[in-house]
């Protein structure tokens, strides 16, 4: 009953109670002209490693190379990664290479299959549809090698390239392979680091982004065996140099007490307001006297940022502090990684002559990724914000979430916690 009820929906067009009709899965727009444009298969669009991806997109760039005639695109759930499999009409002259920098060409960095192989034909069911199942127990995929690939020389990039054989399946790595364009993706870094770590103890998860080949990593860890050398060759000499100082005697004043008076902010600017906390301290702000909101926040998947916004609060909140907070709280659309955080010229002279207190709990908090996109969205948008509160004469508050109970009573008692 459940799936029949999710299938068959009621008819918003007929005046007939019981008329209902059916989602057929077909993803389709409608033009300016009034057309019906058929796009795809609903059931064809995948998740992967954050990404909604729509595999008959990858397969239409792939058939646009002259010699491909049919092409299938599979997710691969055990590796997470794309797997590529084409007819030709001539495959003694195309070559996975090839292949694979067509789609290069063509397509972004996470569409791009990893894995490819061209087949006589694509094996079908008995009513004419593809047969996934047969088509990736059939014929395994092959992985593309890098030509004239130089080998690892010293000890540290032979370590790493054995690392990264073992963990992402790929044979005779070299020097310049790119961690990610052989397969790896965040998943597969961390039990990389798990192998590498005990080797080489300076070594982040964020540095798999930075430095994506075993050259530049291995340069990167030599560096830092050199900074460690020095640093405690220089803390052992500042270390005899201070033996026998006489430690400086400090001198409390007493304190005087001092009378403390409560200001409300009339106009805050706030920002997080999708994530757990952003939206606590809009709760607690809505029981202010008199105090208006303006909630930084962007759009997603086609949703107005009203929308994205009431979506995320109703989940915390009941409709009565829902309630509460549509009368006093105006959002607007803007985005961290941004230019001035996405704001129009009209809404920033907007805030700049309303707002009295800017609070900051927005960012990217994650602790791995892109360090462009970390500088934009938690470095560039504050020091943007602090302008802002300089010209608005606002104060500023600026919350980074580092622990969670990270100070602990010494007199605490220990319990076990279980779900």
């Amino acid at each position: 009953p459940e799936r029949t009820a999710q299938f068959f929906v009621s008819h918003p067009f007929s005046t007939e109670p019981s008329a209902r009709l059916y989602r057929t899965g077909d993803l389709v727009r409608l033009s300016q002209e009034g057309d019906v444009e058929y796009m795809g298969r609903r059931d064809r669009q995948v998740k992967l490693r954050g990404y909604r991806i729509e595999l008959g997109e990858i397969e239409d760039s792939l058939i646009k190379e002259p010699r491909i005639q049919q092409a299938v695109v599979l997710l691969q759930e055990e590796k997470q990664e794309l797997h590529a499999y084409f007819t030709s009409s001539d495959t003694a002259t195309i070559a996975i290479e090839e292949v694979y920098n067509h789609a290069s060409r063509l397509l972004p960095a996470y569409m791009v299959p990893k894995g490819y192989v061209c087949v006589k034909e694509i094996p079908v069911t008995s009513n004419g549809k593809i047969d996934v199942v047969q088509l990736a127990k059939q014929y395994p995929v092959h992985y593309r090698k890098q030509k004239n690939a130089v080998r690892p020389m010293t000890e540290t990039q032979m370590l790493l390239a054995t690392v990264w054989e073992e963990v992402l399946g790929v044979q005779q790595i070299g020097l310049q392979d790119d961690f990610f364009a052989l397969g790896g993706h965040s998943l597969k870094i961390m039990p990389t680091l798990v192998k590498l770590k005990p080797h080489f103890p300076t070594l982040h998860i964020q540095d798999f982004f930075q430095y994506r080949t075993i050259e530049t990593l291995a340069e990167k860890i030599e560096k830092d065996r050199q900074h460690r050398t020095i640093e405690i060759s220089t803390n052992d000499q500042n270390s005899r140099e201070t033996q026998g100082m006489q430690q400086p005697k400090v001198i409390r004043k007493q304190s005087v007490p001092f009378q403390l008076t409560k200001h409300y902010p009339q106009c805050v600017l706030l920002t997080g307001v999708t994530g757990f906390l952003g939206a606590h301290i809009l709760e607690q702000l809505v029981t202010l006297p008199n105090t208006r909101i303006y909630c930084l926040a962007r759009s997603q998947h086609g949703e107005s940022v009203e929308q994205r916004v009431m979506e995320k609060l109703k989940f915390y909140f009941d409709e009565t502090t829902l309630a509460q907070m549509k009368q006093r709280v105006q959002v607007i659309e803007g985005d961290l990684s941004e230019k001035h955080v996405g704001l129009t010229a009209e809404m920033q002279k907007t805030l700049l002559h309303h707002i009295d207190t800017i609070i900051h709990c927005g960012g990217d908090v994650r602790h791995y990724g892109e360090r462009d996109h970390f500088q934009k969205v938690n470095v560039e948008s504050t020091r943007y914000l602090l302008q802002m509160s300089k010209k608005a004469g606002a104060r500023f508050h600026y919350i980074s979430t580092v622990s969670i109970a990270g100070h602990r009573p010494d007199d605490s008692t220990s319990f076990m916690f279980s779900e």
